[in-house]
């Protein structure tokens, strides 16, 4: 099943992740802080990056700043992983 992935679980991704998954199995969510999602269960929860990307087609980056975006490719080890995603980046970076 190809998931849909919001990254970020601040103030914004927070609400966007708890309108979008009423009832919806195939959104799943990210936080680099494992602390402030561990209660949501493991179903609605991605615990690595590498998993993320391998198996979210979709991806809602809404992080602090550009480092936080930065973070998450520089971790990849293996590019071809990007293909065929669509990222989106809702991010309120000044």
């Amino acid at each position: 099943m190809q998931y849909h992935c919001i990254i970020g679980y601040g103030i914004l991704g927070k609400n966007i992740f708890k309108i979008l998954s009423k009832g919806n199995k195939k959104i799943k969510l990210f936080n680099r802080t494992q602390e402030k999602i561990k209660n949501l269960g493991k179903k609605k929860v991605f615990n690595n990056v590498h998993e993320v990307f391998k198996e979210s087609k979709i991806i809602f980056f809404i992080v602090k700043d550009h480092k936080s975006i930065d973070f998450f490719f520089n971790i990849i080890k293996d590019k071809n992983i990007l293909k065929k995603k669509i990222l989106f980046n809702i991010s309120n970076i000044n």
